[in-house]
């Protein structure tokens, strides 16, 4: 994974330094002024946007296996600022006019480099896989320890660490239906709207439990809940409008 994420850094900066201009994306004044500028548009584009952010829920979905500082480190540290680079190395690709419809990750490397680039995208994929399959197992044991699924066999996997454990029902049921999944939307581009709606449901979800403990833990005043949730809300119902 360090090699993944400083594979992403390097295309970017190759391509920033191409176009420096593409810098001022890191200003915040930029973004604002396209929000009022825009308006209706913008939550538009924010929605086609929207799933450049969805990883992250991945990364802090192992909180509970590895602790706070861990995970702080790795985020401020490296996923952060190898995003942050790869994506502006993508629009700095896009000011060139260099594009014209084709995937932009891929031709931010050179010609030999696609195929490794490749292989390595596809590695990161299946180890970035393991936090799902680590939450699904962890959101399983809760279930059966509150009662809402039957019993399950349970194999901790660690002497001293009680979340890293294994379900082998639930492993197999989870690769049953990712074959299925690839075998129903058959293109990458179908199952990247299929995860956009899944994730943005998700988020929608939490939204909703939020302001439920904003009501009933925190004790917030129904107009500050709605304030606050309204916001987050909006931006999840349009991003699942755009990723639908």
């Amino acid at each position: 994974m360090l090699f993944w994420f400083g594979s992403l850094a390097v295309m970017g900066v190759a391509q920033i330094c191409k176009r420096p201009e593409i810098l001022g994306a890191l200003n915040p004044y930029v973004g604002i002024h396209y929000l009022l500028a825009h308006r209706g548009a913008a939550m538009v584009v924010l929605g086609s946007v929207f799933l450049a952010v969805t990883g992250g829920e991945a990364l802090y979905a192992d909180l509970g296996h590895f602790g706070r500082f861990p995970i702080q480190l790795a985020w401020n540290a490296l996923v952060l600022p190898a995003l942050a680079l790869n994506y502006m190395g993508q629009g700095a690709l896009a000011l060139s006019g260099s594009i014209g419809g084709r995937n932009p990750f891929f031709l931010l490397a050179s010609g030999w480099a696609l195929i490794p680039l490749v292989i390595l995208s596809t590695a990161a994929t299946v180890i970035a896989s393991q936090a799902l399959i680590s939450g699904v197992f962890s959101l399983t044991m809760q279930a059966i320890q509150m009662g809402y699924l039957p019993r399950m066999q349970i194999l901790h996997t660690n002497e001293t660490a009680s979340g890293q454990i294994y379900i082998p029902p639930i492993n197999y049921a989870l690769g049953a239906a990712c074959v299925a999944l690839v075998l129903c939307f058959r293109s990458s581009s179908g199952l990247a709207s299929a995860y956009g709606v899944a994730v943005t449901l998700t988020m929608l979800t939490t939204t909703g439990l939020f302001s439920f403990a904003c009501r009933k833990v925190w004790h917030w005043n129904v107009p500050l809940t709605i304030a606050v949730c309204g916001v987050f809300g909006l931006i999840e119902t349009v991003s699942l409008r755009r990723t639908h």
